[in-house]
């Protein structure tokens, strides 16, 4: 009866289009992650888990370099009815692409990603409050590290 089950449960899976994710074919080429440093960690991770190729600590013998940028930027959303902050927005945009170190070849057009959080300010918890915008934007940072090595995985086997 259980066999009939866990049947029953992969077939209806596989019917609905479920795959498992597969690791992204990027030909074990050496990459070199240029990036600010805690994005340049988070990226190379993910690189590693999800993708054939080896992360290099040297530019000069990197077969492609990824080249990221980042901005980030704290907008006032609300006041209170004593016009004090109520709320922010953590705004953080990361740029990127990827070349060929040696002919100069764009293997990835630039692209940017924006992320977006917000939270509640409260002025009588001033430290914390500092802890969870710093926990927000390392949230942004691994949201951005996961979405930029799914687009090369993506777009790698296309333009190669």
């Amino acid at each position: 009866m259980k066999k009939i089950g866990y049947l029953l449960v992969l077939l209806l899976l596989s019917g609905c289009g479920f795959r498992l994710q597969k690791t992204a074919d990027l030909g074990g080429e050496r990459v070199y992650v240029d990036a600010p440093p805690r994005l340049q960690q988070a990226v190379a991770q993910e690189l590693r888990i999800d993708t054939t190729a080896q992360v290099v600590g040297n530019p000069s013998i990197a077969q492609a370099i990824l080249e990221i940028h980042a901005t980030s930027e704290q907008r006032i959303l609300s006041l209170n009815s004593s016009g004090r902050v109520a709320e922010y927005g953590l705004f953080y945009q990361p740029t990127f692409r990827m070349y060929d170190p040696h002919t100069g070849k764009v293997i990835i057009n630039q692209q940017t990603l924006v992320f977006h959080r917000d939270f509640i300010y409260n002025d009588a918890a001033v430290l914390a409050t500092a802890n969870n915008i710093d926990l927000l934007y390392a949230d942004m940072r691994k949201s951005a590290a996961q979405m930029i090595v799914y687009r090369i995985g993506v777009l790698f086997p296309r333009v190669k």
